[in-house]
């Protein structure tokens, strides 16, 4: 590097480092004179409040420093020839044989150089503090992360999930990723609704693998079924605490010991049907106490599992247990009594998992995103903010283009042979600002978001090239 070079490298980066400072600070004041009251309401003592505010804007630099970087790099690069103009430099330059061209070079190559440091910090440092930078102002110094709301969601079975909250989860294997309180609307193939499960007080739902298919297991549920027609309907709502069927331990008694031809011993069930209560019965082991004249014959089963049908032989779920007691009970005349289930959760096979809940945030996470995190949140259906995520992946793209036909459009300006510096100045600050406002107005348009991207570009771009070509060098 030569001596000439480093000198136009020290003095545009020392003067970006000056205007980093400023907007940011300028960017941090603004932003607190208009929410200081909701740092105060969260805390008494007055270094709490600084405590806050400081953890707060810490952070949020993060983002402040993407939002204001292509204006920091076009604001550098034009004071920094300005003030070389301005003290005759640039003549010196000139009259020594070496091209204005070859002057703003190695700007330029910084310039990309700290658009590269902006899309670091865009791809790296903010997915990373993403379940801090959502938070509030009055939710500042809170250092744990923030449960999410999971909106009516779709997999690919037609399920729709919906939780009031959705707890992200510490990495720890005794804490995973949860769902509480769940409510889930089965669907067919058509998108009608053919049944939902609920849950208690307490319900919460984890994402597993049950045998080899995976979905979610849930606490405190029941499961029900929409029936068109009364006769499909099942008689009873079965529940994670107790089910209710006409498969008593005399009735299985006798088909267990009759389809076992092996081991009459073992008394595994298998795949027994109960049409009435829209059911099918497995389970590891199946133990009934001895006959005794006149009382009712109970027992239990190890490990069952009840796989619930609908009418066209798909499954909503399966209600699992470790052990099933046996009750019996006449509260429903049509039905014998009921299993009463030990640890029981319902199982519902969906392929949405707690990676695809968090991708599949409103607009304040799609903005915290990394690139490949909105690749991935475009391959899901029915998200929310669809346009939003086809816009923000775009504009990552053009972002570092737009930052360049920013430096473009100003630079002849500065550049000017004129000796009115602040003429040149003014209409520095004129056409890039005109470019700034239009590229935020096509974002903001109801156009689609590939041209509300690339339009800036497109436009401005062959009117940059053309403007600094012809600097007179």
């Amino acid at each position: 590097m030569k001596t000439l070079d480093r000198y136009i490298v020290r003095t545009f980066l020392s003067t970006a480092f000056l205007f980093l400072v400023v907007m940011l600070t300028l960017r941090i004041v603004l932003d607190l004179f208009f929410n200081m009251d909701e740092f105060t309401e969260q805390s008494g003592s007055f270094l709490g409040v600084l405590g806050d505010i400081w953890e707060y804007y810490a952070t949020q630099s993060l983002v402040y420093f993407i939002e204001l970087g292509g204006l920091i790099i076009v604001a550098s690069a034009g004071f920094s020839l300005a003030k070389m103009n301005y003290t005759n430099e640039l003549t010196a330059m000139l009259a020594s044989g070496v091209s204005l061209h070859r002057v703003v070079l190695p700007i330029i190559i910084c310039s990309m150089l700290m658009g590269g440091v902006v899309i670091l910090d865009q791809e790296l440092l903010v997915p990373r503090f993403a379940h801090i930078l959502i938070r509030k102002h009055d939710e500042a110094g809170k250092r744990v992360k923030k449960a999410l709301i999971v909106p009516v969601m779709t997999d690919a079975n037609n399920t729709g999930w919906y939780s009031e909250r959705f707890s992200l989860g510490s990495g720890n294997p005794d804490k995973p990723p949860t769902m509480h309180r769940p409510a889930v609307t089965l669907r067919d193939d058509e998108a009608i609704a053919i049944g939902r499960a609920c849950t208690t007080e307490g319900g919460k739902a984890q994402y597993a693998k049950f045998g080899n298919t995976k979905g979610w297991h849930i606490t405190r549920a029941n499961l029900a079924k929409f029936n068109r027609l009364a006769k499909n309907a099942w008689p009873t709502v079965p529940t994670t605490e107790r089910i209710w069927t006409r498969l008593d331990p005399t009735s299985l008694l006798g088909q267990v010991v009759r389809n076992t031809t092996v081991n009459p011993s073992l008394r595994e069930i298998n795949r027994l049907p109960d049409v009435r209560c829209g059911f099918v019965l497995s389970a590891m082991r199946f133990h009934t106490d001895p006959y005794v004249a006149g009382r009712q014959r109970t027992g239990y089963m190890q490990e069952p599992r009840f796989v619930f049908r609908d009418d066209a032989g798909r499954t909503m779920g399966v209600i699992y247990a470790s052990r099933a007691t046996w009750v019996f009970s006449r509260e429903i005349p049509s039905l014998n009594g009921y299993w009463k289930l030990q640890r029981g959760a319902l199982f519902i096979p969906s392929d949405m998992t707690p990676e695809a809940i968090v991708l599949r945030q409103s607009s304040e996470w799609i903005n915290y995103m990394s690139t490949f995190e909105l690749t991935q949140l475009l391959q899901f259906e029915h998200i929310p903010g669809e346009r939003s995520a086809v816009l923000a992946l775009h504009t990552r793209v053009a972002n570092p283009i737009n930052n360049l036909v920013m430096l473009l459009l100003g630079l002849p300006f500065i550049l000017s042979r004129q000796r009115n510096l602040k003429k040149s100045v003014g209409l520095n600050i004129l056409v890039v600002g005109a470019f700034y406002v239009f590229m935020y107005t096509c974002r903001y348009l109801d156009i689609a978001p590939v041209w509300a991207a690339w339009l800036p570009v497109l436009i401005f771009g062959p009117l940059a090239v053309v403007m600094f070509d012809t600097v007179k060098t």
